[in-house]
């Protein structure tokens, strides 16, 4: 497990090309084309639009350089980012969080629950769907299971964390299935098994 900090954005390098899809005047800096939920950069009130030109004295021309960077921090350490918005030079200062979500190979990506999560669902504990992915992504749709619904056991274990989560895919035999279970936006309790 990477205990990396996470700025909490998605986005890409600018070069020519991007920029002038963009309508931007910039071709060096990081895109930012996202802004992650409960993460740092939202909370220093970063945009969508932005472009990071550089954070403490490291120039960001691309995204490896962004990466670079942030593989040297761990959470909670505070940076500061430079970045231009419609033109203009801004600063924010950032808290960096760790990174709270998890893929489930070939499943969905999940994340930590907040309160009215589980509120919502009406349980007492779990972790959030954020997305559906990999090969048993169609099935699961299908089945009317979408982001937002709440994994509440893992092997039969109940599941409060990603980290815990983590763990039971770390520790379980690669041959034996993984069982999932779940409270759809129906509220049904719903049960698979994955190989």
């Amino acid at each position: 497990m990477s205990s990396n900090g996470i700025l909490g954005v998605r986005g890409g390098s600018l070069n020519s090309t991007e920029a002038e899809k963009l309508g931007v005047g910039e071709t060096e800096g990081f895109y930012i084309d996202g802004v992650e939920e409960d993460m740092g950069a939202e909370a220093a009130g970063l945009q969508r639009g932005d472009i990071i030109k550089k954070i403490d004295n490291v120039k960001i021309n691309k995204f490896s350089d962004l990466r670079g960077y942030l593989d040297t921090k761990r959470p909670n350490d505070i940076i500061t980012v430079f970045f231009l918005r419609n033109g203009l030079q801004k600063e924010a200062q950032v808290t960096l969080f760790k990174n709270n979500t998890l893929v489930i190979p070939s499943i969905a990506v999940i994340k930590n629950t907040k309160p009215n999560d589980l509120k919502k669902y009406k349980v007492k504990h779990g972790v959030k769907i954020m997305k559906i992915i990999g090969r048993h992504a169609d099935y699961l749709i299908q089945e009317g299971i979408e982001p937002g619904n709440i994994i509440t056991k893992i092997n039969g274990v109940d599941v409060n964390s990603v980290e815990q989560v983590r763990e039971i895919i770390k520790n379980k035999d690669p041959y034996s299935p993984l069982a999932i279970e779940l409270i759809n936006s129906k509220g049904q309790n719903l049960r698979y098994g994955f190989r």
